[in-house]
């Protein structure tokens, strides 16, 4: 009767564990695919940034929907030149 019960036991606490363990993967797969592509520069596209300067963006960067430019890499590069404000910002 213990034994069962035991074996039950182990057999919830393995099963939460393993749901927790793919909600985890889920989420982090999510936000990496959440983030859509607005647009991919071709290397020859300039880019206003937010002084009123004019750059360009290297060949094979991407441009998210927040403004962010990244490269090949995913790494942040600049942004587009919109500045997006916080509404619920202090200060």
């Amino acid at each position: 009767m213990k034994c069962k019960r035991m074996v039950r036991l182990f057999t919830a606490i393995l099963l939460v564990l393993l749901l927790t363990g793919c909600a985890e993967n889920k989420s982090t797969s999510q936000s990496s695919t959440s983030s859509h592509v607005v647009k991919t520069y071709d290397g020859h596209t300039k880019v206003r940034t937010s002084t009123g300067s004019y750059w360009t963006p290297p060949k094979g960067s991407q441009k998210l929907p927040d403004g962010t430019i990244v490269d090949s890499e995913r790494c942040v590069i600049g942004n587009d030149g919109t500045v997006h404000y916080n509404p619920n910002s202090v200060g």
